[in-house]
């Protein structure tokens, strides 16, 4: 009964994320009182608020609480870890495409009017995303009893991978790309990492934290051509993502925060790369 249940909420959030992107697209009018700059931005946003409502209201009525949705035990210690890891790849990723990044030259008026709204809507974003793309399908797959080790957790793995690429083919990077297989490459090892790290450490709260810090540094800090994510940020990126440097470091990313994590004890027993160690 549980996993129809869950199986019934994703279905109600999707309705509702499409239903939601359908009004705001054949009615433009709800969204012209928005200043122009931050019009595209929120416009892409108000689907995943929606969902991430639909989710937490609907997590009530079938008994599981969000929380319990996100993880085993939530830690902030691994959330701290994974996001400042991250911020710091990040930037060092960007070292790769200096050659093909310059500043916008973006108002400090018209920056701190985005940096309040990033602030409040990519946490949510980033939340919804993964409860739909890996919590609730993880739940569906498992119950309350986590995939114990990797080989248990590839179902999962292989399957939030393939959920993730399929509504991220609609992205604009992705039609402005020359080789369309690159940037499809990208979001399916996203997703598919991003589900083997939330099962490995018990909780998806480390991803959300990952994914808020992703999204929050394409929106302000260094943003490219062609982007979904519609914002005028420090930095442009005249390089789209997904091409193969893109692809190695999101592997290498994931893989220097999988370490940290276990080094500071949030990886479970059957996923840890140097054996027992006490959490």
């Amino acid at each position: 009964m549980e996993k129809l249940s869950c199986i019934a909420l994703m279905i109600f959030t999707a309705i509702v994320f499409l239903i939601a992107q359908i009004a705001i697209v054949l009615n433009p009018e709800m969204i012209a009182p928005i200043p122009e700059f931050l019009r595209g931005y929120i416009a892409i946003h108000i689907p995943y608020i929606a969902a991430f409502i639909i989710i937490t209201a609907g997590s009530g009525f079938i008994h599981i609480p969000v929380s319990e949705l996100i993880s085993q035990r939530i830690r902030p210690r691994s959330m701290l870890i994974a996001g400042a890891v991250y911020a710091v790849l990040l930037a060092a990723t960007d070292l790769l495409y200096a050659d093909s990044i310059e500043p916008t030259g973006v108002k400090p008026v018209i920056f701190l009017a985005e940096f309040a709204v990033v602030l409040i809507c990519t946490p949510i974003q980033a939340a919804s995303e993964e409860l739909f793309f890996r919590a609730l399908p993880c739940r569906i797959g498992y119950g309350e009893n986590w995939p114990s080790d990797a080989m248990k957790a590839i179902p999962f793995i292989l399957f939030s991978g393939l959920l993730f690429l399929l509504p991220h083919l609609g992205n604009r990077e992705i039609g402005a790309a020359s080789n369309a297989l690159l940037p499809a490459v990208y979001y399916f090892s996203w997703g598919a990492l991003a589900a083997l790290l939330g099962a490995a450490s018990g909780g998806f709260e480390a991803v959300i934290a990952m994914h808020t810090v992703n999204n929050m540094h394409v929106a302000l800090v260094v943003n490219y051509r062609s982007s979904s994510m519609m914002t005028e940020a420090l930095f442009i990126n005249n390089t789209l993502p997904g091409d193969m440097k893109s692809i190695i470091a999101v592997y290498i990313a994931f893989a220097v925060i999988y370490v940290s994590l276990e080094c500071a004890g949030c990886i479970k027993e059957g996923f840890r790369i140097h054996g027992r160690k006490k959490e």
